[in-house]
């Protein structure tokens, strides 16, 4: 049996697997070696080519071209349309966050309310929500007043 630092370590032992299996049984070459032969095959697989490249690729593609701007929802409908491959969302996004791509969010605008510059000639209209609670229920040398909108802004007295 042939100990790690003989060989080059594990993959070493994995390369002399590879390069004698044509010439010798697998199992065989495991067991001198002292190697798991499912742990080899797994070696052997996880070797081989990603299956999600040419997706990445796309995927990195379509981002650099749209200028970083594109989320993981944009991509996936750009896959369709550019290259005519259906890719659930969910890949997308896992194939994104697996490259480290992450799209650039804007800053949000902030809101500028033109409740106050209604006029043209920069005249503010009052509020009349406040007027109306100013002048709702108040007495004036015991007479009611009120303010009714419903007729139009008009200040009204009642007399007792």
């Amino acid at each position: 049996m042939l100990r790690n630092l003989e060989t080059g370590g594990v993959k070493g032992k994995y390369a002399i697997i590879e390069e004698l299996s044509d010439l010798y049984p697998v199992t065989l070459l495991c067991e001198l070696l002292d190697v798991w032969r499912s742990v080899y095959y797994r070696y052997l697989k996880r070797k081989q080519a990603d299956p999600d490249g040419v997706i990445k690729q796309r995927i990195k593609a379509i981002y650099l071209q749209r200028e970083r701007i594109y989320g993981y929802r944009r991509i996936q409908g750009e896959l369709e349309r550019q290259y005519n491959e259906t890719v659930n969302h969910k890949k997308v996004l896992r194939l994104m966050q697996e490259m480290g791509i992450r799209s650039i969010i804007r800053a949000k605008r902030p809101y500028f309310s033109n409740y106050q510059t209604a006029q043209s000639d920069g005249r503010v209209s009052p509020n009349l929500f406040i007027v109306n609670s100013l002048l709702r229920n108040q007495t004036l040398n015991g007479l009611q007043i009120s303010h009714n909108t419903a007729l139009g802004s008009s200040v009204s007295i009642c007399l007792p």
